[in-house]
C-alpha cells in the first residue's frame, strides 16, 4: 500500500501483522480525495481518522495538507508501529491516540472539521456511527463525517449528503 497523492506521495505503507486490517484501496483512497480537494480546502482543517487499521487515510489526509489529524486505534501493535513510521517519515501532522474509538467519542473536548471512519465491517455500531458523530461535539458545525461501509448498509436520506460506491465499500457523506 501506498500514499497516492501530495507531499508524502509514493510512501509505502507497511501492513501491520494484526491480521484484523483491512485498508481502503489506493482506488477508493484516490476516488475519495479528487471528491475533496476539489470540494474543499484542506490546508486548514482538523481531522479525525477512527479505526486507524494501517494509518493511510491520516497520513493522506496529512500528505494533502492539513494542520492536524488526530488517528484513533486500539491495537497496541498496531499503533507502535504507525508511530514508528511517522517519526521515520517525518510525519508530525499525525498523532496516535491508542483508545477505543467509542469511548474516544464520548470523551473527546475538541472537535474537527472532517471525521473519517472505516470500522470492521462485523462491528454492530456501524448503522450507528452516524448518529454517534452527528450527535457528538467530536464534529464541528458544517462539518463533514465520512463513513466507509459495506454496500448493504442503507441511511436515512435526510441525514445523507452523498453517497459514492466503489466496489464492494461504499463512501457515506454526512453534515452537521
Amino acid at each position: 500500500m501506498r500514499i497516492i497523492g501530495g507531499q508524502y506521495k509514493g510512501l509505502r505503507i507497511p501492513m501491520p501483522s494484526s491480521g484484523t486490517i483491512r485498508p481502503t484501496t489506493d482506488r477508493s483512497r484516490e476516488s475519495l480525495f479528487n471528491i475533496l480537494v476539489h470540494s474543499i480546502d484542506l490546508s486548514e482543517m482538523s481531522v479525525l481518522d477512527l479505526f486507524g487499521g494501517s494509518g493511510a487515510m491520516s497520513i493522506e489526509f496529512a500528505s494533502r495538507g492539513v494542520k492536524h489529524v488526530d488517528c484513533v486505534e486500539l491495537n497496541s501493535r498496531v499503533c507502535k508501529s504507525l508511530r514508528e513510521l511517522l517519526k521515520q517519515h517525518h510525519i508530525n501532522e499525525v498523532d496516535i491516540v491508542q483508545k477505543d474509538v467509542l469511548k474516544f467519542i464520548q470523551n473527546r473536548g475538541q472537535s474537527y472539521d472532517i471525521i473519517f471512519a472505516d470500522p470492521p465491517y462485523q462491528l454492530n455500531v456501524v448503522s450507528q456511527m452516524p448518529d454517534l458523530i452527528l450527535k457528538s461535539d467530536c464534529l464541528k458545525d458544517g462539518g463533514m463525517f465520512i463513513l466507509e461501509h459495506e454496500k448493504n448498509i442503507q441511511f436515512p436520506q435526510e441525514i445523507l449528503h452523498d453517497q459514492r460506491v466503489y466496489g464492494q465499500s461504499v463512501f457515506s457523506f454526512f453534515t452537521k
